[in-house]
This record gives structure tokens, sequence and C-alpha cells, in this order.
């Protein structure tokens, strides 16, 4: 929710009621729905007496991921990409007059680039408390680099998602087999 807050709030520059598209309801709906059905599954398994099970270590690195991705690529990345609105002037010169005019691949690569390096920053930062290693921070800077640009590329936050959640899946398998020894 924070992350559709800061969307909304700084991409579309105020926080006055807008008709909802079908889209952010399906997104919002989804969300709410996995949170819903992990905080029953999770319940559910709790009632059954067992202390900690790999199935609800793996459905936290699976929905953490969703949640990430939500507050640092819909939430953030626009927010500031909006923060960071750079503007670079071309100048043409002609015969007797000159011509200035925005130099729009430039200025989006510059306020995109900021804006998904520092929120790869951020989401580093937040990582610090899991990862010690210098060299694991900086695997997890590196990703958040590669989600944050293919928000960029693609205009979806799903993209993101997946590519997280795959992360998530194959990053967790070894830690499940470590500490449970499988499912």
């Amino acid at each position: 929710l924070i992350g559709f807050v800061l969307h909304w709030g700084f991409v579309n520059r105020n926080l006055s009621i807008e008709e909802p598209k079908l889209e952010q309801l399906f997104t919002i709906g989804v969300a709410i729905g996995i949170g819903f059905a992990v905080t029953s599954l999770n319940a559910l398994l709790g009632s059954l007496r067992y202390a900690v099970l790999p199935y609800e270590s793996f459905l936290f690195f699976l929905t953490v991921a969703i949640a990430e991705e939500i507050l640092w690529r819909a939430g953030f990345q626009p927010a500031l990409k909006v923060l960071f609105n750079f503007v670079v002037i071309k100048k043409t010169t002609k015969e007797s007059y000159s011509i200035e005019e925005e130099n729009r691949i430039v200025s989006r690569l510059l306020s995109s680039g900021m804006a998904i390096l520092v929120t790869a920053g951020m989401f580093t930062l937040m990582h610090i408390f899991v990862y010690t290693d210098p060299t694991q921070l900086w695997i997890v800077f590196i990703m958040g680099v590669i989600f944050g640009t293919s928000l960029e590329l693609t205009r979806r936050v799903d993209f993101p998602i997946i590519i997280h959640l795959v992360v998530n899946f194959v990053g967790g398998l070894p830690i499940i087999i470590q500490y449970f020894g499988g499912f």
C-alpha cells in the first residue's frame, strides 16, 4: 500500500481521488488476495503445532518479492524519477539564429538512471540486516539495478516481480535444503 500511495502521490503529483483503472484494481486485488492466502496458510500450518516449516520460509521468500517490488519499483522509483526530472537542452545554430530544444533521450536517460541507482541503493540498504558480506550487498545492488531497468524498459511492474520471484526461488531453495533438509 505504501508503494501505491507513493506512486499516486508523487507521479500524479497530487493525492486527489481519480477514477481507478481496471489493472490497478486487479493488481490491488491480487496483492490483497496473496497476502490473505499466505496469512491463512501460515495460520493453518501454525495450527498444526510445528515450530518452523520449510513451507513458511518458502512462502516468505516468494511473497516478499511481490511486496518489495511494489514498494520499490511501483512506489519509490517513479517518485524519484519525477524528483530527478532532468531537462537537457541542445542548442542548434543555423545561419542567423539558434534553436534550443530539449534532448528528450538524454533527459530521460538521466532521470531514469538516477531513479534506478537511488532506488537500488535504498533496496540494498534495506537488505543490510540480512547480508553482512559486502560482496553479497553488491549483488543485491546489481539485482536492484536489473529490477529497476526491467521496469523502465517494459513500463510494467510485473516484470521485476517475476524476476525477483525467480531470484528468491533459486536463492531460497538452498536455504531450505540447508536448514530443513528439503521439503
